[in-house]
């Protein structure tokens, strides 16, 4: 993935969205991420990277968010 890359179709949201609520909805996603540690983990594998130890699922998931928020500048 280079950087800059455009966000495939599949993943672009085109309606109407309540930015607090949303932003709401994600807090309490991270926190039930969380709270369910390593057991809570899934064990499939990812679509892109493959099977993934928890400790990657984890980071991967971190730098993600990391990323994203970032494009918002928080």
């Amino acid at each position: 993935m280079s950087r800059n890359a455009p966000t495939d179709k599949a993943f672009v949201i085109a309606d109407k969205r309540d930015f607090a609520r949303e932003q709401e909805h994600l807090k309490v996603c991270v926190a039930q991420f969380h709270e369910g540690g390593e057991a809570q983990c899934t064990k499939r594998p990812h679509s892109f990277f493959g099977s993934l130890t928890p400790q990657e699922s984890s980071t991967g998931m971190y730098k993600h968010l990391d990323h994203h928020l970032r494009q918002f500048g928080t």
